[in-house]
């Protein structure tokens, strides 16, 4: 270990002295301190006493798992195709798993800046319409499946990637408008955010759902999903124009205006100069917005869309595996923490990126 290092970590030893020792001195913190050791020591050996050691992982009948007494396992390996895929036709499972395996992929790339390049974009509008035409069908090979048959994990996915490629596109534009130095466009902007900020998503998604087709001629035929993605896209983008704004608000009135001294025209400044450093500045407020648009999916339940929460209350609701609720919910909570951390990573690895490029 070199000299450096030494030092380093003689440096460190008094904190980490002190800070072990705010943990027992004076006695009401040494007192706090063993009661949460002993309470977390507890809750930690009956968790996994019940989902490892006591559970049953093999095919069982519900009065086996409560024999056993810990979780049963096997409700999910007998009820998987309702949390996954809801009510879609069995024999074309193959479909919904690669439209869901096309959109994480492609979520997973995007968050790479090497393949930050013009064809990404492109690459998204073909899964979009690929994952579309794989979940509805109708073209020789792929039977017809109507939209009120998809649910599950497919159904969150698609609304929520979607969703979020829609609606940042909506937000930059809406950001830019409440920037703009024409009044009636300002206002516009300022009156769409702050009117959509002020709802609840329920109230939106019960907007789309039942008065969009009253407002629009058409709006009888509009797909209860599209309602739903419409209604999602609408909300996230007033919260992304938030934060994008925030960011433009950021940037230094100095880089527009040495831009402008170069010669480039607005839109080129705005594009080239200030969009990128905004984006940078607001990143974290926008992948929190991501992770909150991927849980919001879950609301859907109440126009009657089955999401993969919806399909693991109807995998416990049919009256053989009533009462395995642990399980069902436990297995949908991992799922949506995976898909956050993922998004999580790609945010924290982009920030040390940005901050290395800085230095």
């Amino acid at each position: 270990m070199s000299d450096l290092a030494v030092s380093a970590v003689v440096r460190q030893r008094p904190t980490i002295a002190k800070r072990m020792g705010a943990l027992f001195n004076p006695w009401p913190h040494a007192l706090v301190t063993i009661l949460a050791a002993a309470v977390i020591s507890y809750g930690t050996v009956e968790l996994l006493r019940w989902a490892v050691i006591d559970a049953t992982f093999r095919a069982a009948t519900p009065d086996d798992c409560r024999a056993a007494g810990g979780a049963c396992w096997s409700m999910l390996r007998a009820r998987y195709n309702i949390i996954l895929f809801g009510s879609y036709p069995p024999q074309e499972y193959w479909r919904p798993t690669a439209a869901v395996l096309l959109v994480l992929g492609l979520l997973v790339a995007s968050g790479f800046r090497t393949l930050w390049k013009p064809w990404l974009a492109f690459a998204w509008v073909a899964t979009m319409i690929a994952s579309a035409v794989l979940m509805s069908g109708g073209l020789p090979g792929l039977p017809d499946v109507p939209t009120s048959k998809w649910g599950g994990l497919p159904l969150t996915v698609g609304l929520s990637a979607f969703g979020i490629i829609l609606a940042l596109p909506l937000s930059v534009l809406i950001a830019l408008g409440r920037r703009s130095q024409v009044g009636v466009v300002k206002r516009f902007c300022d009156t769409y955010v702050e009117i959509v900020r002020g709802l609840p998503l329920l109230a939106v998604l019960f907007v789309a759902s039942t008065l969009l087709p009253l407002l629009l001629p058409f709006g009888g035929n509009v797909d209860t999903v599209l309602r739903a993605q419409i209604a999602l896209v609408l909300f996230q983008a007033a919260y992304l124009a938030e934060a994008i704004r925030s960011g433009l608000a950021a940037v230094p009135r100095g880089q527009s205006e040495a831009a402008a001294s170069l010669g480039l025209p607005d839109g080129l400044v705005s594009r080239l100069v200030v969009l990128p450093q905004a984006f940078r500045i607001a990143l974290p407020a926008i992948i929190n917005t991501f992770i909150e648009s991927i849980k919001d999916t879950t609301l859907i339940s109440v126009i009657g869309l089955v999401d993969v929460l919806g399909g693991a209350r109807g995998a416990i609701a049919d009256g053989v595996w009533m009462g395995f609720y642990g399980e069902a919910y436990l297995a949908v909570g991992a799922a949506f923490f995976a898909f956050c951390f993922i998004l999580s990573l790609h945010s924290r690895r982009l920030e040390e990126d940005f901050a290395r490029e800085r230095r």
